[in-house]
């Protein structure tokens, strides 16, 4: 998985391919919350059988997408992305900032 941001500058997408290419490749990203598909036309460098893209995104935080790289009709690539603008990857939490923790209760049964 890769993990991208909002910032609509470049970003890159590390992957290993299936083969090497180095003519111009079509990148398919799919959002998982709405199905919406954005075809991106890019080239891939490669350095020690790693295949590096480098693109400029519009992703929305906290969404999860799909993406497929090919050649042609060929696919070379299947993986996935998930947008995030916070860095602390090991403290991520997906509801930054939502949940408001209510103050400790007595853990007591009811009885009859």
């Amino acid at each position: 998985m890769n993990i991208l941001t909002t910032d609509l500058t470049s970003q890159n997408l590390i992957f290993i391919p299936r083969s090497t290419v180095l003519s111009s490749l079509n990148l398919k990203v799919t959002s998982e919350d709405t199905n919406i598909t954005v075809s991106y036309t890019v080239t891939a460098t490669y350095t020690n059988e790693q295949a590096t893209i480098s693109q400029a995104f519009t992703l929305i935080e906290g969404t999860y997408y799909n993406y497929e790289v090919l050649n042609g009709t060929v696919l070379m690539y299947r993986g996935s992305i998930f947008c995030t603008d916070q860095t602390d990857y090991e403290k991520y939490v997906i509801n930054n900032n939502d949940f408001v923790e209510t103050a400790a209760r007595d853990n007591e049964f009811v009885t009859p």
